[in-house]
């Protein structure tokens, strides 16, 4: 079903909640002025109606609006009073940008395919994915080049099933341990040329340790017609493509300079200090949300505090 806010009354968002059988949705409000209150209203609604649908039949919702930012109710108390949700599909990647990855996120047992944005990521969020045991499609934004290395550790239990990696930043710093995502056959990487020249060689590594890795795609983004900056994404192509061949299982490489003007997915360095400064914030709410999973169903109706 697809679903244009903009276009729908309060009352046509409220009865969304009606369709209990509903199994997948793809929502836009490309029309929309995304900072007036009206817009904000009928986001809350909106979430309130989805939030219930959750706990029936939807599996699948999605899209590819540029909203910006999570919804204003806390989503996380109404969602997770019921952790056997049969959520199999969340793309939200290019929709919202959380803080971290929201504690609720490991509620969905069932969940497959997931594409979120964040400003950062810390090694506990991975370890939250990590444990997702049906995930099989991954898509990871992260807006706020890491401080430290991406170690993706490996474990019977760490992305067990996990097939398709896709990760966009621009700097990413990655590092695959023995053992890690065993099942991973493609992955993709999204970068700047600031960010390729700032790593060069060591922006991935580990990638022996992938047996059954077989497609790698790189997109470095680079600024339109300027020279320079095309000439640090040619260098980087370079060095990648060299990091990535030595690989005895041979898979198919693809490295591909992408004009950053003309992408969907436009990549910048986000500031220092965006993500820190609501991080004890961010924190209590996520425990409060964690605390909603024991709490009775209808403590979920009423609450409107936002979440992570």
């Amino acid at each position: 079903m697809n679903f244009d806010l903009h276009m729908n009354s309060v009352d046509n968002l409220t009865g969304l909640s009606e369709l209990r059988n509903l199994r997948s949705l793809n929502f836009c409000c490309d029309h929309a002025e995304h900072t007036t209150s009206q817009h904000g209203i009928h986001m809350d609604i909106f979430w309130c109606s989805v939030a219930k649908l959750l706990c029936c039949n939807l599996r699948n919702p999605g899209s590819a609006s540029n909203i910006f930012c999570p919804p204003s109710v806390e989503l996380a108390s109404l969602i997770t009073s019921n952790s056997e949700s049969n959520l199999m599909e969340l793309h939200v990647a290019a929709t919202w940008m959380f803080p971290r990855v929201p504690i609720w996120t490991g509620q969905f047992q069932k969940l497959s395919t997931l594409g979120i944005c964040v400003e950062k990521m810390m090694p506990v969020d991975f370890d939250l994915l990590a444990g997702l045991p049906n995930l099989l499609h991954l898509w990871l934004w992260i807006r706020k080049s890491p401080e430290m290395r991406i170690i993706i550790h490996g474990g019977a239990m760490a992305f067990k099933l996990l097939k398709y990696l896709r990760i966009t930043c621009f700097a990413p710093c990655l590092t695959f341990m023995a053992g890690a995502v065993s099942e991973l056959q493609t992955l993709e990487l999204d970068i700047h040329e600031d960010g390729g020249e700032r790593h060069g060689p060591s922006t991935i590594q580990g990638v022996e340790h992938l047996s059954r890795l077989r497609q790698v795609d790189v997109y470095i983004h680079f600024e339109g017609a300027d020279t320079e900056s095309q000439r640090r994404a040619a260098d980087a192509e370079a060095i990648l493509k060299n990091v990535i061949s030595v690989y005895p299982g041979h898979p198919s490489i693809n490295i591909r300079p992408t004009d950053n003007r003309n992408s969907l997915c436009k990549i910048h360095e986000l500031s220092s200090d965006t993500s820190d400064r609501d991080e004890e914030a961010e924190r209590q709410v996520d425990r409060s949300a964690e605390a909603a999973t024991h709490a009775p169903a209808a403590v979920a109706d009423g609450s409107t505090r936002n979440s992570r």
